[in-house]
């Protein structure tokens, strides 16, 4: 009964689905949705590798519950990279490891026979494994401890750990595969799926859990505000869940000697059909809002409400040009709440990534390619963006603010822009000028006319240079 109430429950992804991308549901309500659906698939990803070690032997087996049994975590951790939810990264993983030493290591303890044979060589293996990866993480966390994690130096260093780190779990599992291959391969027992029926059914799982997993991410946010609890406190208890019903499960309801075999439904045409339309009518109901609001996203607004600006990345900093009003500055964008702002984004130099992630999604800036991105405030605020493409030396610094603003107070601020400088400025720039050489690089209004540097005519108006 509870095998056939959590292949019932399967049915939760796609619902989770067609609610987050036909009726756009309240966040909680998708955050909801989205726990509850991960959980029977879970328990499928553990279902179908238990049936495939039956034909790969013990060990892979093991291996691919291993491996698919934290996609979940590894799913939702990708999402949040992506996002720019790093807290929400560290409980995933936090979860998924707890899990793994605890939760995992416990079971084992508790229904291994007491007579098992250890093996030795394996369990060396695992610590020297466990100890290389400390050793080589050292650097990282003391840089994390000693200053800001996310600064320049602490990207540059963990790179090459993470590409060594990555190089050795590739080489260790490969070992392992090869060795198990050859000395565990072994008849399946009676009633097992076909590896083929269980590979095709752990990557549907897998897929499914894929996209439920970006839904969870990206309501995870809202629920966090509502029950007043952390992101990270949050990330933790699904790492520790998701996890837990992936062993628990398959544990549970895992083939035992003397249990019936299940009702085999092989060439139920009925069935077979059923399960076909069913998804593909989904599809089909999904096709039809999301492909006109795929073209209603890539169309650029115009007309005379809107506002063109041309931004030029630079190493490293953004130059901001207003065409229509003659303005000229850098790294802060003023734009009025209310009204589309259409940016046309440019560079000579290198690759770079337009994101302020409270107004748009990542743009890539790309030399010779113009790039449009349209954004639009609907608050009041700043909100803090930041090159996120790696673009050289100084890319942790290459940050900008977006000022949204009343239209009043944009209006204010564009002849504030318009205006020229006052003598007595002029004249101290000038004095600044000759003495640092600062008309070198930089533009200011009735002095110089370079352009390496950023517009400091009104350099006071704005909080970063």
């Amino acid at each position: 009964m509870a095998r056939r109430i959590l292949w019932a429950l399967i049915a939760l992804a796609p619902v989770t689905i067609v609610v987050n991308y036909v009726t756009h549901a309240d966040k909680v309500l998708l955050f909801l949705l989205s726990c509850a659906a991960l959980i029977p698939l879970a328990w499928l990803i553990g279902e179908a590798t238990e049936h495939a070690a039956e034909h790969t032997g013990a060990g892979v087996g093991g291996f691919l519950n291993a491996s698919f049994g934290n996609a979940p975590e590894l799913i939702i951790a990708l999402f949040a990279v992506h996002s720019g939810l790093p807290e929400v990264v560290r409980g995933s993983l936090a979860g998924s490891v707890i899990s793994n030493l605890l939760l995992v290591f416990g079971i084992a303890q508790l229904v291994g026979p007491d007579n098992a044979e250890l093996d030795r060589r394996s369990l060396l293996a695992q610590l020297g494994l466990c100890g290389v990866g400390v050793v080589l993480a050292l650097p990282v966390i003391v840089l994390g401890y000693t200053g800001s994690p996310e600064r320049h130096v602490a990207v540059v260093v963990s790179i090459p750990i993470s590409v060594g780190l990555l190089a050795l779990y590739l080489v260790v599992t490969t070992r392992n595969l090869r060795r198990h291959s050859r000395a565990e391969r072994s008849e399946a027992t009676m009633g097992s799926w076909t590896l083929s029926r269980s590979l095709v059914a752990l990557a549907f799982a897998t897929g499914l859990t894929a996209i439920v997993s970006e839904i969870l991410v990206h309501s995870l946010d809202a629920f966090a505000k509502a029950v007043g609890a952390s992101e990270f406190f949050i990330a933790v208890v699904i790492g520790v869940g998701v996890l837990s019903a992936t062993i628990i499960l398959p544990l549970k309801f895992r083939a035992r000697e003397g249990n019936e075999n299940p009702k085999q439904i092989h060439g139920n045409s009925t069935l077979e059909i059923t399960w076909t339309i069913i998804p593909a009518l989904i599809l089909a109901i999904m096709a039809i809002f999301t492909v006109p609001t795929i073209f209603k996203l890539a169309k650029v607004p115009s007309g005379p409400n809107v506002i063109h600006v041309d931004v030029a990345a630079n190493q490293w900093w953004w130059e901001y040009h207003y065409p229509k009003e003659g303005i000229y500055t850098a790294n802060e964008l003023h734009i009025p709440i209310g009204r589309p702002v259409v940016l046309t984004l440019t560079s000579n130099n290198v690759i770079h990534d337009f994101w302020v992630p409270e107004l748009a999604g990542k743009k890539d800036v790309v030399p010779g390619d113009p790039h449009t991105e349209v954004i639009q405030a609907t608050h009041v605020g700043i909100y803090l963006g930041q090159c996120a493409e790696f673009c050289g030396l100084g890319h942790a610094d290459m940050r900008t603010r977006v000022v949204a603003e009343s239209q009043a107070d944009y209006d204010t601020w564009v002849r504030g822009q318009q205006a020229p400088p006052s003598a007595a400025d002029a004249k101290a720039f000038t004095a600044l000028g000759n003495k640092y050489s600062c008309t070198s690089c930089h533009m200011f209004q009735g002095v110089s006319k370079a352009e390496v540097g950023p517009n400091l005519t009104h350099l006071a108006s704005r909080k970063i240079f």
